[in-house]
């Protein structure tokens, strides 16, 4: 089973000047979507799948904290952080695909259309 401040580490590695608390949050959020009831029950060969989903979540948080501000102009200094955005969104598809070759069974909750044929043939 899964010791949750070794996740806390490997997962500090991918996402630098977190809290602890955060790294634990997304841990617990991952652990529970995949349907463990704490990070502790995750099996070993789990914990890089489980770790990959908590680094995608934490990049969205991240990326919704960025977009609250994209330019800040105050008496005169400008900062603009628009680009932003790109980047974290190259990030976030970055983290899906490690996540997704990890084994990760969740889908990315985008739309997709299904056609079914009628069983009288129209």
């Amino acid at each position: 089973m899964a010791d949750p401040a070794n996740l806390r580490t490997r997962l500090l590695i991918q996402l630098p000047g977190k809290t602890n608390d955060e790294l634990d949050a997304w841990l617990l959020e991952s652990s529970t979507q995949h349907g463990y009831a704490a990070i502790a029950d995750v099996p070993a060969n789990r914990e890089t799948m489980i770790i990959f989903y908590a680094r995608y979540m934490g990049l969205q948080a991240k990326a919704s904290e960025t977009a609250e501000n994209p330019s800040l102009n105050i008496k005169g200094l400008g900062i603009n952080k628009s680009g932003a955005s790109s980047n974290y969104y190259n990030l976030i598809m970055n983290a899906w695909k490690d996540y997704k070759r990890a084994g990760g069974p969740l889908s990315a909750a985008k739309a997709s259309r299904v056609s079914l044929t009628r069983a009288d043939g129209r």
